[in-house]
């Protein structure tokens, strides 16, 4: 809610001051949470996609989009399935 405002008596507030960020039941840092222990449990020679990510939150009750996977990923630093790829030599 970018850009929104609005006027009460006690003045001019962005809107986004009212709303909590969740998905769905979970806050984004319940969801990073479980995130970050999907991907330290995967097999590092063969790393999940982010839509795999998906699936197995899903599994577990929390309803996230793959492009929201994808950000979270992403604002926690962690690289994708094939950034996080460990070769066997």
């Amino acid at each position: 809610m970018k850009n929104k405002y609005i006027q009460c008596f006690r003045g001019i507030y962005p809107m986004g001051d009212f709303f909590i960020g969740r998905v769905g039941e979970h806050t984004p840092e319940e969801v990073k949470r479980q995130m970050r222990l999907v991907i330290q449990e995967e097999d590092k020679k063969k790393p999940k996609s982010d839509q795999k990510i998906v699936e197995v939150l899903e599994k577990k009750g929390i309803s996230i989009s793959r492009r929201k996977v994808a950000k979270y990923r992403t604002e926690m630093g962690i690289a994708g399935a094939g950034g996080r790829r460990e070769n066997s030599l």
